[in-house]
């Protein structure tokens, strides 16, 4: 059975990393208050990015932020989560445009669906396959805070069924195809 993307109240939030403009989205449970998603989506997507901070892009930034009620394509403005202070060094091209588009993707699963989560502007050195990440997996061992983020998302949203969702204590990390074609015809960053 399938769900409405709008079957749940969802917080979304726009930010930069690496010099590109990224939308994180986060689901929370049916029957919540604008203000109760708003500040639970600050929470949990501040969290999620501080729990990886000494690998975010050092450019990193919050712009603007929105939330949502179940069963409406209405969304309001929120506040944007408290700042995340990024420690990888980004200086204008000194990360690959492959690095500078590639995710850290957590996946959960739900009764009757699943949920997702992708992270960008961690810096994540997979270009072989001995580096972290090299086999497309990111593990607690190679970025601490990978168990963290999976911990956060466990406990603070839902999947799109509006059931809590199982998240992986691990995370994909790959270049989004289509993000690496806008780089690459100097469309973004």
């Amino acid at each position: 059975m399938g769900f409405a993307e709008n079957f749940t109240c969802r917080y979304r939030a726009r930010y930069r990393a690496a010099g590109i403009e990224h939308v994180i989205m986060v689901r929370f449970g049916r029957g919540g208050s604008l203000s109760a998603i708003a500040s639970s989506g600050q929470a949990v997507l501040h969290n999620i990015f501080e729990a990886v901070s000494g690998f975010l892009a050092d450019d990193f930034l919050w712009i603007s932020a929105e939330a949502s009620q179940e069963d409406t394509d209405f969304f309001s403005p929120a506040d944007v989560p408290l700042a995340v202070v990024g420690d990888a060094d980004w200086v204008g091209d000194s990360w690959s445009g492959k690095k500078r588009v590639s995710g850290l993707t957590f996946s959960g699963r739900a009764p009757g669906s699943r949920a997702r989560v992708t992270m960008f502007g961690i810096n994540v050195d997979s270009d072989f396959i001995t580096n972290d990440g090299g086999n497309g997996l990111v593990t607690p061992d190679e970025i601490p805070g990978v168990a963290d983020i999976a911990s956060i998302l466990e406990a603070g949203v839902v999947a799109n069924s509006n059931q809590p969702a199982f998240f992986y204590g691990r995370a994909t990390h790959k270049v989004n195809d289509h993000l690496l074609k806008l780089v690459r015809r100097g469309v973004i960053g």
